[in-house]
């Protein structure tokens, strides 16, 4: 049996961790569609005035949720989105959740109380001076989503041995 995963993205504030996530979400998009795998995108966000996303992708029977945004608070100071968004993505049944946190504090507890359900790895973002950066975010990107692909598969074998 699968057993769903957490890939985290930890980082401090402005090391690229939003950009990065959106490249591993739009390198799924591009190697399912080269598949020719019917990918269904629904979009969690009803408002359009944010660059984070907030995504369910399904892949037949798996499920990815994919959030962002991994600031404690966010930018309306209303809400909590990582600690609202990981409850959502489980309750929506996703086999894996790929997501953004900050090194310490609120965002990582609140990725940890999703053990023992889901399994957390977590991947680390560094500031990089601006000449690295965007080597970095595609270096960062490719690893998510070489590991997503994996679990993926993974999911598939489970699938097929059931």
């Amino acid at each position: 049996m699968f057993q769903p995963h957490l890939l985290a993205l930890s980082g401090p504030s402005n090391s690229g961790k939003t950009t990065t996530i959106k490249m591993v979400y739009e390198l799924l998009l591009k190697h399912f569609k080269n598949e020719g795998k019917i990918i269904n995108v629904h979009d969690c966000l009803s408002k359009r005035a944010t660059s984070d996303i907030k995504r369910i992708l399904t892949i037949g029977e798996f499920k990815i949720g994919i959030e962002s945004q991994g600031d404690p608070v966010s930018h309306d100071k209303k809400h909590h989105r990582l600690r609202d968004s990981l409850p959502f993505f489980d309750k929506e049944g996703c086999h894996l959740i790929i997501c953004t946190s900050r090194t310490k504090g609120q965002t990582v507890e609140y990725i940890k109380a999703c053990e023992p359900k889901y399994k957390i790895i977590f991947f680390t973002k560094k500031r990089e001076p601006l000449d690295n950066m965007k080597s970095e975010w595609s270096h960062s990107s490719q690893a998510i989503y070489k590991q997503t692909i994996d679990l993926y598969n993974e999911f598939l074998k489970s699938s097929n041995a059931e």
